[in-house]
């Protein structure tokens, strides 16, 4: 047990009810560390009120630190004061200036708390507020919860970087993470662990004509690939249906007009968010993927545990390695027929989704929760007795 160990996990993006992936693992953490008998505080500084949309233990202390956004970091003024001719140095400026509002708030609840051990950042900008803006000496790890290429090589965040540079370890996803990340970070010792898999006792009968995807609408989704790979089909296979879950944006009216061109509306639905996920994948047959790019997509590890063959990108990073084609799922160029094609394969030939699907399942035993857990605990320990 480590109850004289205090750690904190730092989350400055959105939680209070988001369905994200990086948020579950946020929430996931926190009642992980909390189960191995660390002394849990997870704070946030989000401007909507409530909880977490995953359940937290009650031994983690959650914080909202939000307090307001100060006028000269609003609207206009906040616009004017990111002026540049460079539309990525605009951008960074204006990360800045949030992450300078919200380091106030959040200093204010580091002051009214226990001493902490360690920090977790959840992001990089997490890691800035700490390290450049509040000038803090506490141990921190962060986590890179996306391919590096997104953030650590993105220039719009590459003003984290100095404080990425000084922690005592950065987390990655995958094994290829590693040398992605040390092509920009020299100096911070930068540590592959991957985000973990829940083992469902119950599989997937794979009888079902279902197919799911789970995603945010956002273009790194493409879920307009999945709408015109399925509206080639579509007509081939009138009793399947496709169906969508995930929190609607302002991209969701695109995706809706798309289906509708397609005249899909009665075999592709779009349905929200929801808190049964694990339901929707025991009632379906097919998961499909075909983002452009991912960290280590939570709802392909679900969907793998509970024995559903994947159709994913061989453009996608993390989704390339996860899945391993005509062995545990399927991949494919990124083009609607190429994408139908797949997803035919799969849809008109059960045996092939059940060999497929009960390889997935076996290939998600290697990322257990108690494994990852393990691997998290043995470098908190590692770095506070050194």
């Amino acid at each position: 047990m480590h109850t004289s160990y205090h750690i904190c996990l730092l989350n400055i993006w959105k939680v209070i009810n988001s369905p994200g992936g990086s948020e579950k693992v946020f929430c996931e953490m926190a009642n992980a560390l909390a189960t191995k008998g660390y002394k849990v505080t997870a704070i946030c500084c989000d401007a909507e009120k409530g909880a977490p949309f995953f359940e937290l233990d009650s031994r983690v202390r959650f914080i909202n630190a939000f307090n307001g956004v100060p006028l000269l970091s609003r609207g206009i003024i906040k616009n004017l004061r990111s002026l540049n001719i460079d539309k990525f140095k605009r951008k960074e400026n204006r990360r800045i200036i949030d992450c300078q509002w919200k380091a106030k708030s959040i200093q204010s609840v580091l002051s009214n708390i226990d001493p902490i051990d360690l920090f977790i950042c959840t992001q990089s900008e997490s890691t800035y507020i700490l390290k450049n803006i509040l000038k803090c000496d506490t141990p921190v790890i962060t986590m890179c919860h996306n391919n590096p290429e997104v953030f650590i090589k993105n220039p719009q965040f590459s003003f984290c970087n100095e404080a990425i540079n000084s922690c005592e370890a950065l987390q990655v996803l995958m094994p290829e993470y590693v040398d992605e990340a040390r092509s920009v970070l020299d100096k911070v010792p930068i540590i592959y662990i991957p985000n973990s898999a829940p083992q469902i006792q119950e599989s997937a009968s794979l009888h079902e004509k279902r197919i799911i995807n789970v995603s945010r609408f956002d273009e790194q989704k493409r879920i307009d690939l999945l709408v015109e790979a399925f509206a080639l089909i579509a007509s081939d296979f009138p009793d399947w249906t496709v169906h969508h879950w995930g929190s609607y944006s302002p991209q969701t009216k695109q995706i809706m007009n798309l289906i509708q061109g397609k005249k899909l509306q009665n075999q592709f639905f779009l349905n929200g968010s929801t808190t049964r996920i694990s339901e929707e994948f025991r009632r379906s047959s097919i998961f499909a993927i075909p983002s452009a790019y991912e960290g280590f997509c939570l709802a392909l590890a679900e969907a793998m545990a509970t024995g559903l063959p994947p159709v994913g990108c061989t453009d996608c990073s993390s989704v390339n390695s996860l899945i391993r084609n005509k062995s545990n799922g399927l991949l494919v160029e990124p083009t609607p027929e190429k994408y139908a094609e797949a997803l035919a394969k799969l849809m008109s030939d059960f045996d092939l989704r059940k060999k497929l699907g009960t390889q997935s399942k076996v290939d998600m035993e290697a990322f257990a929760p108690d494994k990852i857990w393990d691997q998290w605990d043995k470098l908190i320990k590692n770095i506070l007795r050194n």
